[in-house]
């Protein structure tokens, strides 16, 4: 599968909706020895077995920042000066007793959703403010330095913070522009963060800023002469520049008869704002790692300009498909013609809805007011808008080739550079619609595990002194599922008594949080009789064991032993080795409601 993804932000970007917006990746747990004692058989069984009569008992219920070197505009859009604490317009977050003994934080303020980079003496009094004063009357929030900070190497963490969290760039590249490194570092981190940047070209030519030509080419000469950087970081410079310069909606503006601030600068700002990035999670704990590692292996090289894509990401439920797909979908829709993102296909298919969601993609497509009464109705519409058009198409939960049938009938014609991503905890409904590129997800490692559980607890990315045992045997229980770390974790917040915890850990060996039960109870209630009786077989006699060995039992019993063991695999309840022995993994550990919490399925991708 393919070589690395060349989206403009690839070489920067390192860095909770489904599975109920659980953020990360998996990592395979050790294989159980297979001559595991009969004591730990029998346990695995009436572990099992009560989780068995739990949903059964269920089943009728639905479940449903130092301070700043300079001036900056508050967010009430008044001055403060140096002099001031920074905290004035952020937040410091810094744990602070309370009479309950339990560790606080303050609340961050709300993000901003546009920064602007410019260099001030070009820009600031003319179309920097025009464009702060027009977008903050929208209602928006927006980020302008009030004065050009201090020549350094290193933003301040506030800075950071602020174009790490704010839902557009604008860049002014303008002619006095390249003489600021401190325009630079500010946008080499906005490439890095992976958030839409539009470029401006104020008063310069695109050729100038892309191969360093002009007033650009001047400037870098300068750079040189001085000798104050090394030749690596100007290359950094000006591969930053050529890298921003490509990117979809550039704005050339040069105030021509006297329009300070054109028409065609707002609307471009308003449009990508009103497909603002989704909020991906609050703490997303391996998420850089798995979109580096998703589009290093299955996204083709020079963005599939010629080619169309079409991904399959399949994982247990409550593994994180959905936040990683939250991320791909935040990374590439500004570089596609259209997007769309439809969420909960299987619940809308279930309750004869399809068709809404078939007309909210016709919506994302450009075609407003289209009335969509039936499916086969739906997919005309579709056939016809989606021919040749490229396009971004995020099918989340999907259980049925049905379903992709209705909302892509004509996967064959798309347009070159479409890039299609189903997301689906049923590994052969990406094989029956021919889908080869398949991502599996990947639970959680045990430094990661740790990290999400701990900012879900304490707010911060390490245990409070003398919980460290408790918060391993929380690990221990949840085994890498971002969802179990996610909810436990904050079912423990601000509990500083140590009881209480250990109270906790031992009443969900028996009854599972309603959170983490319903979203595992939605894929165990889909398996036939059959299959739920293997499953409950593999779990207490069969981890560690080969496959051929608990299949020969099953066929012995009469049942489809190879039909219901591939069935349980596709749907990620088991796991093998790569020596076709049976593993125990972290939905078996959570469905059987133990301390132990084997998963249903381990996985070996994220």
């Amino acid at each position: 599968m393919a070589s690395t993804s060349a989206s403009s932000c690839n070489t920067g970007c390192q860095q909770e909706n489904e599975d109920t917006n659980a953020s990360e990746g998996i990592v395979p747990s050790p294989s159980t020895s297979a001559t595991a004692s009969m004591g730990s058989l029998f346990s695995s069984c009436f572990s099992w077995f009560s989780f068995l009569v739990s949903l059964c008992s269920t089943k009728s219920h639905s479940v449903p920042l130092t301070s700043a070197s300079s001036i900056r505009v508050r967010d009430d859009c008044e001055s403060i000066s140096p002099s001031q604490s920074a905290t004035h317009a952020f937040e410091q977050v810094t744990p602070s007793p309370s009479t309950s003994g339990r560790s606080t934080m303050p609340e961050r303020k709300l993000p901003y959703d546009i920064f602007i980079n410019h260099r001030g003496p070009d820009a600031k009094k003319t179309l920097a403010t025009d464009l702060y004063n027009t977008l903050n009357g929208m209602r928006l929030r927006v980020f302008l330095d009030s004065q050009e900070l201090e020549l350094g190497d290193f933003l301040p963490t506030e800075i950071e913070e602020v174009m790490r969290m704010a839902s557009l760039h604008i860049a002014i590249l303008s002619p006095r522009y390249p003489q600021s490194p401190w325009c630079f570092a500010e946008l080499s981190f906005m490439l890095k963060t992976c958030t839409p940047i539009v470029p401006i070209f104020y008063h310069v030519q695109p050729d100038d800023v892309r191969y360093a030509k002009g007033v650009y080419g001047h400037a870098f000469l300068e750079h040189e002469k001085k000798g104050r950087y090394a030749s690596e970081k100007l290359q950094e410079w000006k591969n930053a520049l050529n890298n921003v310069s490509y990117n979809v909606g550039s704005i050339i503006h040069n105030e021509v008869d006297g329009e300070s601030l054109p028409k065609s600068i707002v609307n471009r700002v308003l449009k990508i704002i009103k497909n603002v990035p989704f909020v991906v999670s609050k703490h997303p704990i391996g998420l850089d790692e798995a979109v580096m590692d998703f589009e290093r292996t299955m996204l083709h090289s020079a963005e599939s300009s010629h080619t169309v894509q079409i991904v399959g990401i399949w994982g247990m439920g409550g593994s994180g498909k959905t936040t990683l797909a939250k991320q791909l979908y935040n990374n590439k829709y500004t570089t596609m013609k259209k997007s769309s993102f439809l969420f909960d296909v299987r619940d809308a298919a279930s309750k004869s809805l399809l068709h809404n969601k078939q007309r909210k993609l016709i919506e994302d497509l450009g075609l407003s007011g289209i009335s969509v009464d039936n499916i086969e109705e739906g997919k005309g519409i579709l056939a016809n808008l989606l021919r040749s058009v490229q396009v971004l198409i995020i099918l989340d939960d999907v259980d049925n080739e049905d379903q992709l049938d209705a909302l892509v009938p004509n996967k064959g014609s798309l347009g070159w550079g479409s890039l299609i991503i189903v997301t689906t905890k049923e590994l052969e409904v990406l094989q029956h619609w021919g889908i080869s590129s398949i991502y599996k997800m990947k639970l959680l490692d045990p430094h990661h595990a740790k990290q999400l559980f701990c900012w879900h607890a304490f707010l911060k990315p390490t245990p409070l002194q003398n919980f460290e045992d408790l918060v391993e045997s929380f690990l221990n229980f949840c085994n890498g599922l971002p969802l179990s770390l996610k909810i436990l974790g904050a079912q423990l917040y601000g509990k500083s008594n140590k009881d209480y915890w250990k109270t906790q850990l031992h009443k969900i060996s028996r009854i599972l949080p309603k959170d983490i039960k319903g979203t595992l109870k939605i894929s165990y209630d889909a398996l036939d009789d059959e299959e739920k009786q293997i499953f409950l077989d593999t779990a207490c006699f069969f981890i560690g064991e080969k496959k051929n060995l608990a299949i020969a039992v099953w066929d012995g019993s009469g049942w489809s032993g190879l039909h219901s063991c591939e069935r349980l695999f596709n749907k990620c309840f088991i796991e093998l080795d790569e020596g076709d022995c049976i593993l125990e993994g972290s939905r078996k550990r959570n469905c059987k409601s133990s301390v132990n919490l084997p998963s249903l399925v381990h996985s070996t991708d994220y």
